[in-house]
Parts: structure tokens; C-alpha cells; sequence
């Protein structure tokens, strides 16, 4: 994301751009959930607008090899038009103490 009106927007394009040059490919975006904000909680709707036209363009161009993977803390403050456009979700819950505990030991 960038600060300068328009350059997110011709960023998240290159972005895309170069991910179907290099096909096949993931683009991962980690916290995307800071980005694609439930609308009542963010003021920044240009932001995600212009991130929201690179998730259209990554599904108009989904048999290209680009997969687009995003990991969230906070799912249930996500933007419902956003979930919409989630082909799949994994919900990856904390473990428990004792799992916590035989991860550390082993």
C-alpha cells in the first residue's frame, strides 16, 4: 500500500501483472484482514477498493496459474463483499494447552 493517491491501485496492477508472467504462482497477503475491514469499522474505502479490483482481476483470471492466499487475526471484522469473493476458507483455530505443550516438547 502506498500513501500517494493512484499508486496503490498501479502497484497492486503490477502486481498481478508479474504474477501471471511468472504463472504458476501465489501471491500471499499476510493481515489481509487490516486491508479488507468490515466498512463500519474503516474510513479507508479507496484502499480497499483498489485492493478489491485486484482480487476481480485475479478471479476473471483464475485458470492462469495464480493462486491468491491471505491470512487474517481477525476474520469475523472482514468486509462481507470481500468473504463473497473467497472461494474457499480455512479456518485454522489455536491449539489447545496440551497441543501447545507437546509441540514444545517435541
Amino acid at each position: 500500500m502506498s500513501k500517494w493517491v493512484g499508486e496503490t491501485q498501479k502497484l497492486i496492477a503490477a502486481l498481478f501483472t508479474l504474477a501471471y508472467q511468472l504463472a504458476p504462482c501465489i501471491i500471499f497477503i499476510n493481515e489481509v484482514d487490516s486491508l479488507f475491514r468490515a466498512r463500519r469499522e474503516d474510513n479507508g474505502t479507496w484502499r480497499r477498493d483498489m485492493a478489491m479490483d485486484g482480487l476481480r482481476s485475479a478471479q476473471k483470471n483464475k485458470d492462469k496459474g495464480v493462486v491468491v492466499i491471505g491470512a487474517m487475526n481477525r476474520p469475523y471484522d472482514l468486509d462481507h463483499a470481500f468473504l463473497r469473493r473467497l472461494p474457499t476458507r480455512i479456518m485454522v483455530k489455536l491449539p489447545t494447552e496440551p497441543e501447545r505443550l507437546r509441540k514444545v516438547n517435541t
